[in-house]
């Protein structure tokens, strides 16, 4: 054979080990990123995807966008996890307690599962001239939880002017017994108060002393959370963690507006307040002090028709006091509490 032939096939066989080597390299490039693309009407679609991730068991992004820019419409989770079955929690502005401005976005899972494609799908309503390089998308990972460890790039794809890199993720250790969730301490969930959005406290778990962390050692799903009433949250286990526990809590009425407090006669305060039509009555406290600690005087309105009151004080009186209301609603034969309203100052006789 000639020379240069035996050249020629030295060098193709070069170039396909090249392309090979090159291939596998690419594939073991892990990221997340975000895809935006704007229609003519105006709207914005931002999709969060996810490429040779591999398994995870669970993760949090944080999405922040220009507030002045963008107005959120719509979020809801993408294929990516639904392929996994993954336990997600979203937490924006429309159904959460996020202000206009960040979303964030959990999975979990009680095992590692692949992870592949759209993560999460944010829809947007915009200006029709509005730049997508002028929005403030960003995009964060935390609490990314995985075995093989890898550099995962966080990017804005076409949007080049925000990236970030995340620390290597560290292969997390496999416990050779799961704990139950039985054998944790979880805390009651105070009463809540209607927002006329979804509400998701948070809960409280323990175990040995150790606080246990959402999204790593816990899942929360919530059920009839919006309305007032009794609302309840499924606690799953994952990671080192197993079993699932449903706690209730309830959700009470706003607090009334107080309408009017003043001091007619000594040692005593006239209250008047609004209406609140989902409420079984008021709760009402007088004190000396700013923190209603000192000279505390509770009263108890058992009707919701009732909005006026005459309360005589605790201690001389012929000083400054601050007044508040709350509602309350009785749920299963018991009196559950809203938030107190803003506190009136009122200078008794």
């Amino acid at each position: 054979m000639k020379k240069s032939k035996i050249f020629s096939v030295v060098l193709a066989m070069f170039l396909i080990l090249t392309l090979n080597v090159g291939a596998v390299r690419a594939a073991d490039t892990a990221r997340i990123y975000l895809d935006a693309v704007q229609a003519k009407s105006g709207i914005v679609t931002v999709s969060c995807k996810a490429e040779n991730v591999g398994k995870i068991s669970n993760g949090k992004l944080r999405i922040t966008y220009a507030a002045d820019k963008l107005h959120l419409v719509k979020t809801e989770a993408g294929d990516g996890l639904k392929k996994g079955n993954f336990q997600t929690v979203i937490n924006d502005p429309i159904d959460g307690n996020k202000a206009e401005g960040e979303i964030v976005f959990v999975f979990a899972s009680s095992r590692e599962q692949e992870v592949s494609g759209n993560l999460v799908t944010m829809t947007f309503s915009a200006s029709e001239k509005l730049d997508l390089k002028d929005t403030g998308l960003n995009l964060k990972a935390e609490e990314w939880n995985k075995t093989i460890g890898s550099d995962i790039n966080v990017s804005i794809k076409d949007l080049q002017y925000r990236s970030e890199v995340i620390d290597k993720i560290e292969p997390t250790p496999t416990p050779e017994k799961k704990i139950s969730l039985n054998d944790t301490q979880i805390a009651e969930i105070e009463d809540q108060t209607y927002t006329g959005r979804a509400v998701r406290p948070g809960v409280t778990i323990q175990y040995q002393g150790k606080t246990l962390t959402e999204a790593k050692d816990y899942a929360l799903i919530y059920k009839k959370n919006k309305k007032i009433g009794k609302a309840s949250v499924t606690i799953k286990g994952i990671g080192e963690y197993e079993g699932s526990k449903t706690m209730t809590f309830y959700i009470a009425p706003r607090p009334p507006r107080i309408k009017k407090a003043v001091s007619d006669s000594r040692k005593k305060v006239s209250l008047s307040w609004s209406k609140k039509k989902q409420a079984d009555g008021y709760q009402i406290k007088i004190a000396r002090d700013k923190q209603f600690t000192r000279k505390v005087k509770t009263v108890n309105i058992k009707k919701n028709t009732k909005v006026k009151k005459t309360v005589k004080v605790k201690g001389k009186g012929r000083a400054k006091y601050y007044v508040r209301i709350r509602s309350y609603k009785i749920i299963d034969g018991k009196k559950h509490y809203g938030k107190f309203g803003y506190k009136k100052a009122v200078r008794i006789k």
